[in-house]
């Protein structure tokens, strides 16, 4: 996700993390290894997590420029990092407004 706010930023590409965390520490010790330099709410919020079905950690959620979610992706494995990319620059070349 930095990668990919640092390459397509300048496209309009906004990321946001929302630490589910119990325990603030563990996020604390997560990005002291793995920095980034895009915005972080914290809290956990079981209603918040129950709202948008969020079954996995992390769980990445694609919004269009319109609000829209798009696409949700439960988990990580670095070989799908080409797809959400993918997804994510086509996203980028439609209007705002249609």
């Amino acid at each position: 996700m930095e990668r990919m706010r640092r390459e397509l930023g300048p496209r309009g590409l906004e990321v946001i993390g929302v630490n589910m965390d119990q325990k603030p520490a563990d996020a604390a010790r997560f990005l002291a290894r793995h920095s980034v330099s895009f915005p972080i709410a914290n809290g956990a919020n079981d209603a918040c997590a129950k709202k948008f079905g969020v079954n996995a950690m992390p769980s990445t959620y694609i919004v269009d420029r319109r609000g829209n979610i798009r696409a949700v992706h439960s988990g990580f494995r670095p070989d799908e990092g080409a797809g959400l990319r993918g997804l994510v620059e086509k996203i980028l070349t439609e209007p705002m407004n249609p």
